[in-house]
């Protein structure tokens, strides 16, 4: 080989050595940018995670308070209707006793009316 052969295979031996550590530092270049892209991306999917469990739980209790309003509304309304039925039973039952002791009253009367009738008649 001659001295020419040699300067351009060494050149090249070189200039190849030269693209292989190039290559290697890209290489470690984008293993390194992969890797905090992946961790960026990590972090940014458990964010969102425990952003939607956050907005999954708010919902959950907004309709669960939203259902005890409404249990509250109807317990509410159900008691104001007990104590209307309570109310209205209590006044038939005293309008029944005065019916009661009014027919009795009316029955004693006509009782008392039929003796003096008869006495006053002689029978």
């Amino acid at each position: 080989m001659s001295n020419d052969e040699e300067f351009h295979t060494s050149a090249m031996v070189n200039a190849v050595r030269d693209m292989a550590h190039k290559l290697e530092l890209y290489t470690q270049h984008a293993d390194h940018a992969r890797k905090k892209l992946e961790q960026s991306v990590t972090a940014t999917i458990e964010a969102m995670r425990k952003d939607t469990y956050r907005a999954i739980i708010a919902l959950q209790l907004d309709a669960s308070q939203h259902r005890d309003e409404h249990s509250a509304e109807r317990a509410e309304r159900a008691a104001d209707a007990v104590e209307r039925i309570n109310r209205q039973l209590v006044w038939n039952v005293w309008m029944g006793a005065l019916t009661i002791l009014v027919v009795i009253n009316l029955l004693l009367l006509g009782f008392v009316v039929i003796r003096i009738a008869q006495v006053a008649y002689g029978r």
